[in-house]
């Protein structure tokens, strides 16, 4: 295992995220809120603990391998999000605790909060200006993800440099959108940014300030769901507005691989994709059941466009865990409720900054049903399974049925666990499920109206853990509870 490369890489993560606290800083200056000295402070520490760990490591040698990779993914989150949250500790925001749980929420773009009153974070004589606006900024570094950027920023080297990219945004096509690893992290970026800056004009033309367009801009674009508004983006009441951030919804929760080919003139690579189809028919099929649903509860008051309208947002922003609000979910019918629980699992597109298990991952379980429901009638059939053109081997086959088990066995645990807790299943197992799959507002106790605040702190550790592990999909957080990761022969 090579520590000092592992050390290096986090102390260069560590350093670009003390970089990044300058916008926060230049609001706190521009409204004179009195956090600036928190945030110069939080700056210092974390460009501090970088420096350290980088000039200290900076000979390290150059190869590593798939050990490093998870290594460096793994540990370079949860010091991020350590680090990370000394902006709202230092101006006396959050506790230790929450500062954690508010900055992994943002990091791993997952939306929710234990901020109870966010309007009056934003108001009179107490407005903290730039530490709400880290608090949304955090959600755009982690959406196309901190790792990608630093190989954008800073060219590495060795075999487990494509591992390291596919450890943090997997479901990236292996073969990248540039045949070098730098090249394919610099587009997925500049795709990133580009649809960010169309997204904040079209906000800012519809009336809203430059700082409420960043910020709901952050919170689409990496389907986080912070928001400037207690009601979320209802809080806005304007149907255009909601229209905008419903169609950078659902481009941030297609794989920009797909928006690359696009803007190459590649015109039907959207609908020529498997995954983007189901994804698509979910999004139409679930809108049109929760519409009708509503309908016929009586439940709606603003005729059969409003229920199209609340239903439609609140469907594609589960879809793509974005996790923003226009209406009250919690208290529809229980139908409809439940076809929301199960768009939460299902997530956006793989390579999306959507959360969730993703849509490809349940094509692919139902193709392997299928095929081997076949084989149990006909055994000496030869059949090669394929998705979206390509052959599907036995190895691919195993690592899906194995990601879905794990997944399950952390989803039941960690709901086991916060149900006693809490002492209430439905707030429970839903404040699971909406972290594990990095969504935010659940059910009942955690609902679109409610926060986290009120969960233990006991309760908040576990759900950090199902932040970062739902964001990482797994094995760069698990890899490092296995004492045979770091003592055992290097694996190339």
């Amino acid at each position: 295992m090579n520590f000092r490369f592992i050390a290096r890489s986090i102390g260069q993560l560590q350093m670009i995220l003390a970089l990044s606290m300058l916008a926060p800083l230049l609001w706190s200056l521009a409204y004179r809120d009195g956090d600036h000295w928190a945030i110069v402070l939080s700056m210092a520490a974390t460009f501090g603990v970088g420096a350290l760990l980088f000039f200290t490591c900076h000979r390290a040698p150059e190869e590593f391998y798939r050990r490093e990779a998870l290594a460096v993914v793994g540990l370079g989150w949860t010091l991020c999000a350590i680090t990370g949250s000394l902006p709202f500790v230092f101006s006396g925001l959050l506790g230790p605790v929450d500062a954690v749980f508010e900055t992994m929420s943002g990091l791993t773009t997952t939306g929710a909060t234990v901020i109870e009153d966010i309007n009056g974070a934003l108001q009179g004589e107490e407005a903290r200006h730039g530490v709400m606006f880290w608090r949304s900024f955090t959600h755009w570094l982690g959406g196309m993800g901190i790792i990608v950027l630093l190989l954008a920023l800073l060219p590495a080297v060795g075999a487990g440099t494509k591992f390291l990219f596919k450890s943090e945004v997997p479901g990236v096509q292996a073969e990248g959108l540039k045949p070098r690893i730098r090249q394919t992290a610099m587009r997925l970026w500049l795709l990133y940014v580009g649809l960010s800056v169309l997204e904040f004009l079209c906000l800012w033309a519809l009336g809203m300030s430059v700082y409420d367009a960043m910020c709901q801009t952050f919170g689409t674009m990496a389907t986080g769901g912070f928001s400037t508004e207690n009601d979320s983006v209802g809080g806005f009441q304007s149907l255009p507005i909601e229209l905008v951030i419903m169609v950078f919804m659902f481009l941030a929760g297609t794989s920009f691989n797909l928006h690359y080919q696009v803007a190459h003139r590649r015109w039907f690579a959207w609908v020529k994709d498997p995954e983007w189809r189901a994804f698509a028919l979910l999004f139409v099929g679930c809108t049109l059941f929760i519409t009708a649903d509503l309908h016929l509860s009586g439940l709606g008051t603003s005729g059969a466009g409003g229920l199209m309208r609340d239903a439609s947002f609140s469907v594609l922003s589960v879809q793509t865990t974005t996790g923003f609000c226009t209406a009250d979910f919690d208290a529809w019918p229980t139908s409809s409720k439940t076809v929301l629980v199960t768009l939460m699992f299902i997530g956006g597109c793989a390579g999306s900054t959507g959360g969730g298990m993703k849509v490809i991952r349940w094509l692919l379980l139902f193709r392997i049903a299928h095929h081997q429901t076949q084989r149990i009638f006909n055994p000496r059939r030869v059949q090669t399974m394929r998705l979206a053109g390509r052959v599907i081997d036995d190895d691919v086959q195993h690592l899906a049925l194995v990601f879905f088990f794990v997944w399950l066995m952390i989803f039941l645990i960690a709901s086991i666990v916060m149900s006693t807790m809490v002492e209430d299943v439905v707030t429970g197992v839903t404040s699971v499920a909406a972290t594990l799959n990095n969504i935010g507002p659940g059910l009942a106790g955690v609902g679109p109206t409610q926060t986290y605040a009120p969960l233990p702190a006991m309760g908040k550790i576990v759900l950090i853990f199902c932040m970062v592990v739902g964001r990482l999909e797994l094995w760069a957080i698990l890899c490092l509870f296995a004492p045979g990761f770091w003592w055992t022969r290097r694996a190339r």
